[in-house]
């Protein structure tokens, strides 16, 4: 992938109505549950945290939650649920170079989606989900306030060479290696610039 074709690309998707979150959204259609951090346990097992903007329904969510076979170890606290649940319905999303941003808000069936990838791999999501629009398609990853040259070229070609995917395509001393910069550094670049990038995010919003 050239990584001048590297865009941020914001989707909103139908969720196939026979994925539980789907299912959620539209048992409590007054809310908008957001999905916060994904944490890979397996090729097929992710760990995130479920909240919603009101307070008011998290524990009749939680209730559900526990009645759905495909949701796990699940730990209420706060307006926060912690679960662990089944990605199978997305391999063909995790198998590729797509980077995407959360939290994944969620309403009444519809999935707001923000991805870091090429414009190609817009037809990836709709092998995925049958009903898709884009809201958004621009060079943003490429006008990050304060990040250094340096900083993005790290960013991009830990993106590229498939650093953020699960499994890693390729080890932090590998990419150390390629870069020709020690391990430290690249780790210490690497928050700095993830950083940076959640930061502007949530200040955007």
């Amino acid at each position: 992938m050239n990584q001048n074709n590297l865009k941020y690309i914001k989707l909103q998707v139908e969720i196939p109505k026979n994925i539980w979150i789907s299912k959620l959204s539209k048992d409590f259609p007054e809310e908008i549950i957001t999905l916060n951090y994904s944490n890979h346990l397996s090729k097929i097992k992710r760990q995130v945290f479920l909240s919603t903007i009101s307070k008011n329904n998290i524990n009749n969510i939680y209730k559900k939650l526990k009645n759905i076979k495909q949701i796990k170890d699940l730990e209420l606290f706060g307006n926060n649920i912690k679960l662990i649940f089944e990605v199978n319905f997305l391999q063909k999303i995790i198998h590729h170079k797509l980077t995407i941003i959360f939290p994944v808000t969620i309403h009444n069936g519809y999935g707001i989606i923000e991805i870091f990838a090429n414009e190609n791999h817009i037809e990836i999501f709709k092998k995925v989900f049958k009903k898709i629009k884009i809201i958004k398609i621009s060079n943003e990853i490429n006008k990050i306030e304060n990040l250094t040259l340096k900083q993005k070229e790290i960013l991009e070609t830990a993106h590229l060479s498939g650093f953020f995917q699960y499994p890693r395509k390729i080890t932090l001393t590998d990419l150390a290696k390629h870069l020709k910069i020690s391990k430290a550094t690249l780790s210490e670049s690497l928050r700095i610039a993830e950083n940076k990038i959640i930061t502007n995010y949530f200040l955007k919003k």
